[in-house]
């Protein structure tokens, strides 16, 4: 199956533009919104940690480590950034206190809290980010105009490429295992799964975007959405249903073998709508901005709208 990841921008149509994300990790940074009032007691110590150049997963076995429980007993909301400056909270089932992480490299520990449950994937609220691109090609008329376009409706809500791993690898081995009648379990089958319904619901955005939708999107009052794939039923609407029923019917093998994984078909929003959003610095070669968005969604899609790209 051709999974092919080159998705329509919504507002980026012309040529010319690009420019540089994270050549340094401060050029990214990310901070978690919690808003969860803690308990002040129970089993599980909260750490908000800030992080820089540490993956979360990784940052989650040292916590497990040190206060000598399993892997999969520490809590997190949500996978940060690498090669970012981050700040999330963990969640570690301990009666000891913890408040020295120095050991743990490039960690810093920033508070710590008592509570009564785990923190589970999408605890949090939003992420507040700080971005500066640089590098920047184009014109800055056009830049403006586009972040404008962004501040005032929203952008594309795609999935980012980081969900369909290393040259789309957890598509190609999602596909193969289903393909072979090989049962996917464990978190391998959380992320392969994921990735195959994901490329779905970007397939359904880009064409529409495609079909000349995109201001129809923007500018409707109930918000559009496209299919998260799975059993069930959640019907589109008569705008939606034309170009998300070419879509399935085109990838129909495949969502027959979503509907048969366990997974229940949910809908998502087309449109990502930052909160937030201030254009905090910017020259001819360089800006810098602030957004916040929702559990979910993608700041490396909002920063394609004008052409950036990682720098690695």
């Amino acid at each position: 199956m051709d999974f092919q990841l080159d998705f329509r921008r919504g507002w980026s149509l012309q040529s010319g533009l690009g420019g540089k994300i994270k050549v340094e990790p401060a050029d990214f940074v990310v901070e978690e919104q919690f808003d969860e009032a803690f308990s002040g007691g129970g089993e599980h110590l909260y750490l908000q940690i800030r992080k820089i150049g540490q993956n979360t997963h990784w940052v989650a076995e040292q916590l497990a480590k040190m206060a000598g429980v399993r892997n999969k007993e520490v809590g997190y909301a949500g996978r940060k950034d690498r090669f970012a400056v981050t700040t999330q909270w963990f969640s570690v089932p301990t009666p000891h206190e913890i408040d020295d992480i120095s050991s743990i490299e490039g960690c810093e520990l920033l508070d710590v809290q008592r509570h009564s449950r785990k923190l589970r994937p999408g605890d949090h609220r939003a992420n507040l980010f700080r971005i500066r691109v640089t590098q920047l090609q184009g014109d800055m008329e056009t830049r403006y105009e586009i972040l404008e376009k962004i501040s005032k409706y929203g952008f594309p809500n795609y999935f980012g490429p980081q969900r369909f791993g290393r040259e789309a690898a957890n598509l190609e081995r999602g596909w193969n295992a289903l393909q072979q009648g090989r049962r996917l379990k464990g978190r391998q089958s959380g992320m392969y799964l994921s990735a195959l319904r994901s490329w779905i619901f970007n397939r359904v955005l880009d064409r529409h975007i495609t079909a000349g939708n995109w201001s129809d999107i923007c500018e409707a009052e109930l918000p559009w959405s496209g299919p998260l794939w799975g059993r069930g039923c959640n019907k589109p609407t008569a705008s939606e249903n034309p170009i998300e029923s070419e879509v399935v019917g085109q990838a129909h093998e495949l969502c027959n073998y979503l509907e048969h994984s366990g997974l229940d078909q949910d809908r998502r929003v087309l449109l990502a709508q930052p909160t937030k959003f201030s254009l905090l610095d910017h020259d001819s070669d360089s800006l810098k901005i602030e957004f916040e968005l929702g559990k979910g969604q993608f700041a490396t899609e909002l920063l394609t709208e004008f052409g950036a790209e990682e720098s690695m």
